[in-house]
Order: structure tokens, then sequence, then C-alpha cells
């Protein structure tokens, strides 16, 4: 079909249609002005499941060479079980042909798969996102080789992902190739969070990090694993922007000041999450964080918790949390309240009138939002 639109205006029709995959099969079948653009969001972002994706995808490569500068983003789920999928241990050589990608997503995996060949972690060094969910190292020393291999990663994600026991005491020597652009960590669940953060900081890799977020699969267990916080919360300093933490529902206040817990060195946070939040045991600690919070840049305040029953709401220190907000600090900031209600214990409306009548100062001063999810 012949246009005399030039191929910059088509590019940019089609740019619209990113993420709308039919469509872009169908225009990519259309015409020949259309193929070359649609083609660069088709292959844009490759995911692959089992050995049949794996090997579709290489047969696509060695008939059409020029998809393999095509693929920016690459998501590989395998399978944790007793004997892992071969073809996984074959993405450190697909990557080596991929050679723009820039993210990479791992999911359900051994590590140790993929760390099986000689330089098989060249190719991290080009990563800029990279994304660990419920993968297993075998140690944590398999850990600190992957921090080694991605010194250009400005964002980092770790969801449940677990490493063996360790023998000895754990040393951190100083790797000078560490990630020391990131930006964004995420640390989601696993029990392997100590052993990134030490690594991360005997090499000053967190000066630069704007986005930090640290949470728990099982909030009331140990709470030691909390104390690399007050390591890296002040190593973040004014660079921290947003916040997004859930901590052991049974520490004190006592707990959270012992612990160096505290924002006071985080001069530019602008967002602040609380997470995890389960009335009506005590979450005095999220109050005494509140208390210590120095930026005068803040701008939202976010409360995400679980009520059993109606009248547990009532156990949350509203008077101590409405008098801290009501700081010339918070005046403008936006605070909203995420209250998860179980089934027959009351409605959203109602606990938004108790919490509106509980925190007058706020309502005055800032922007109280109440809602149910």
């Amino acid at each position: 079909m012949p246009s005399d639109l030039p191929q910059e205006v088509v590019d940019q029709v089609v740019d619209h249609l990113w993420d709308d995959i039919p469509t872009l099969l169908a225009c990519s079948q259309s015409c020949c002005a259309l193929f070359p653009a649609t083609r660069v969001h088709l292959f844009s972002t490759i995911r692959l499941g089992d050995s049949g994706q794996y090997r579709r995808f290489q047969q696509l490569l060695q008939t059409s060479p020029y998809i393999a500068r095509l693929v920016r983003k690459l998501t590989v789920s395998g399978s944790l079980v007793d004997d892992p999928d071969a073809w996984v241990g074959q993405i450190p050589s697909l990557l080596e042909q991929l050679v723009m990608v820039d993210e990479l997503e791992l999911t359900k995996l051994y590590w140790e798969v993929l760390q099986s060949r000689t330089n098989s972690l060249t190719r991290f060094a080009a990563l800029k996102r990279l994304v660990f969910s419920d993968v297993s190292f075998a140690t944590p020393a398999q850990i600190q080789t992957l921090l080694g291999a991605i010194p250009n990663v400005a964002e980092l994600r770790v969801q449940n992902v677990t490493c063996g026991p360790v023998d000895t005491p754990l040393t951190y020597p100083i790797l000078t190739t560490l990630p020391t652009s990131l930006h964004h960590l995420l640390l989601d669940s696993g029990n392997c969070h100590e052993v990134i953060v030490d690594s991360l900081l005997s090499a000053g890799c967190v000066s630069d990090l704007c986005t930090l977020s640290v949470r728990w699969a099982d909030p009331w267990k140990d709470e030691r694993q909390t104390e690399y916080l007050s390591d890296i919360l002040p190593a973040c300093g004014a660079s921290l922007e947003q916040l997004c933490i859930e901590l052991p529902q049974l520490m004190s206040p006592a707990d959270v000041w012992h612990m160096g817990l505290n924002l006071e060195h985080n001069a530019n946070l602008r967002a602040l999450r609380v997470d995890g939040l389960v009335l009506p045991k005590s979450c005095a600690w999220a109050v005494e964080i509140l208390s210590h919070i120095c930026s005068p840049h803040l701008e939202t305040i976010d409360f995400s918790m679980y009520v059993s029953y109606f009248t547990d709401i009532y156990s949350m220190e509203w008077a101590r949390l409405d008098s801290i907000l009501a700081k010339d600090l918070f005046r403008g900031v936006a605070v909203t309240f995420h209250v998860r209600l179980q089934g027959g214990c009351g409605t959203a409306s109602n606990a938004a009138m108790v919490l509106n009548s509980f925190l007058p100062e706020l309502k005055e001063r800032g922007k109280l939002t109440v809602s149910s999810f």
C-alpha cells in the first residue's frame, strides 16, 4: 500500500500502539511501510518460559538475525524443581547474541545453572535494570559474584530470593565493579537482604539511591533482619526521595530508637509508604519513624493496614500521630490510609469517618484520604 506520508510520521503513529500486540501484528502484515516500525515494538520484549519457546526463538534468530538487535528486555521463567531445566543454562549465551538488551528479569530458577560456565556473566555488565524473583542461590558468595558483574545497573529488584546457609562468618571485600550507578533498590522477602546491603555499603554504592523499598514475607519473625536499615538509610543521605518499608509488627518504639531507624539524614525525602500494619498488634514503630522525619520536601505519606475487627482501629496511637502530622513540616502533605477491612467488620465509609475524627489537626493542615483495598 503506497503512502505519501514520510516514514517518520508513520513510525510515530505506530509508536502509539507499543503495548497493543494484536494491532501491531495486524499492522506488520498490512504493508511494507508499517513493518519496520511494528517490529521494533513486537520484538522489544522477549519472554521465555520453557525449552520449546527458547528453541523457537533461537530458530527465529537464525533465520532473521536482525531481530537480535531489536530486543531490549529479556524475561526468563524457569522451574524450581530437583532437575532444573537445562535450557536455562543457555541464557548467558543467548545474551551474548542480544547485544542491545539492557533489562533482564529472571524468575523461578537456580542461579548456579546460569553461573555454571566460565565468563557466563560477561554480558551482565551492560544491564541497566535487573529483576530477580523466586531465584535460589547456593551460597552468599554467588550473590557477591552477581553484584560484581552488574556495575551499570541502575535498578535492582530482588523478590523472594534465597541463599544457602553460611558455615563461616561472612566477609564483604570491596569489589570495585559493584553497581555504582544504583538509583532504585527493592528488597522483598527472602533471606539475602543483609548480604546485598552489606556488599553495596562496603563499596559505597548507595550514595545515589533515590528509591528504596524493603519488605519481609513474614514480618513477625527475627527483628535482626532489619538492623541493616540503620546503616543504609544514613548512607543514602539526601539522595533518597522515595521510601517504602514494612517492619516486624512486634517492634516497639524503643527498638526503632535503639537500632537507629530514623530519617534524619534523608533531607530530600518526598514520598514515604508504610506497609503491612496489622491492627491491633503494635504499630507504634510507624509513628516513631514519622517523628524523626526532617525533610521539608515531603509530599505524600501512605499507610497500608489490615483490620480484623472494626474496634481494632482504636488501638492505633492516633493522638500522637495527629500531633506529629500537625507540625509545620507536614503542612500540605497528602496522607492516605489504605484500610483493608475483613469481611463483615465494617465499611470503608465508616473507617473514613472514624479516622477523620481521630486526626482533626491533619485534616485542617494537610490532606487526608481514606481508601479500602
